[in-house]
Order: C-alpha cells, then structure tokens, then sequence
C-alpha cells in the first residue's frame, strides 16, 4: 500500500463520526506514521488503522483508567490514542507522542505475528492472535478489528456474516458508515 492511498484512506474514514474530516495534511502525517512502523515490523498498515478506528474513533483522546483503593477512586493510566496503547502510570503519558504511541502498537503487533509464523501458521490465522493479543478480555476483539479492515478494505460483510462475528451494534455501524463511505468514494 502506498502513503498516498492510506493517507486517503484515513482522511475518508476519519469523516464517519460527525465530525470535520482530517485535513490532507494530517492524513498525509499519520500515514506516513503507520507506514513506516508497519513496515519495520511486518505489519498490515490496514490493520493498524482498523485498531485506531475501534480504540480511538479516529480522534486523538486518551480515555483515563481509574481503579478503586482503599475505597477512592484513582486515575492509574491511560488509553492513549492513537492506537488505544494502554499505559499504567498517569506520569507515563506525557512521554509518549503519536509517533510513539504508532510504532510502540506495531511492535507489539509485530512481535505476536513474527512469534505465530515462527511456527508455520497461516498468515490469516497469525494477524487474528496478534490482534486478539491486544485485547485478551474481549473475545470478540479480533473479529471486530478484522471486520473493520475488511471495511477499510471495502470488503463487504453480509448481515449474517455481521451477526454470526458476535459484533458489538457499535463495530457493526461502523462497518457500515465505512463500506458506505468507500464505495461512494472508489
């Protein structure tokens, strides 16, 4: 895939929530992001916008991550956007730029697909664990980044398919905007 076409790809996905559209200049700026990172560690840079459009909704805000001690609720971390990268410590976040936070999900993508091929496993099957990886407490997890790609991709699920991947309503909308999106726009 080439920067232009995924710079064009996030500059239409980007527009899905109601929100202004990135300009070309950011578009231009995360691709280049992702894939340069997803190169360096033999990731699908599909693959990496799909886990920003579920984590993040393509919208650079941290979600904040409390837990309950000694009875007071305390903020412990951070989902960061891009890429949803959840980094314990609140001090932790302010080192962490979007280049950063990028290449620190393509890394660890890369590694969980490098360590599943190391033992002769289909190419389809190793993306599926490395992304189930990121999220290990949602079983739907993968099947909701793969449908997205699949959007991204502009490859179209049929309702069946939809209901049998277990998909959030929320995933399954958002496949939806995104395959409408692209079909006007291809």
């Amino acid at each position: 895939m080439t920067a232009a076409a995924l710079a064009k790809m996030l500059c239409l996905a980007s527009g899905i929530y109601g929100r202004p559209a990135w300009d070309q200049a950011k578009c231009e700026e995360r691709a280049d992001l992702i894939l340069t990172s997803s190169l360096r560690h033999s990731v699908d840079p599909v693959i990496m916008v799909a886990i920003d459009v579920i984590e993040c909704d393509m919208d650079d805000q941290d979600a904040p991550i409390y837990e309950v001690q000694r009875g007071r609720k305390r903020l412990v971390g951070w989902d960061s956007c891009p890429m949803g990268m959840r980094l314990r410590g609140p001090e932790r976040r302010r080192r962490w730029d979007a280049a950063a936070l990028i290449e620190l999900a393509a890394s660890d993508l890369g590694r969980s697909y490098a360590a599943c091929r190391a033992d002769r496993r289909p190419r389809s099957e190793c993306e599926w664990r490395a992304v189930a990886r990121r999220n290990f407490r949602n079983h739907d997890y993968a099947a909701q980044v793969m449908v997205v790609a699949g959007a991204l991709r502009g490859r179209k699920l049929e309702g069946s398919a939809l209901r049998s991947q277990k998909l959030a309503s929320r995933t399954a909308e958002i496949a939806r905007r995104l395959l409408r999106i692209f079909q006007r726009n291809t």
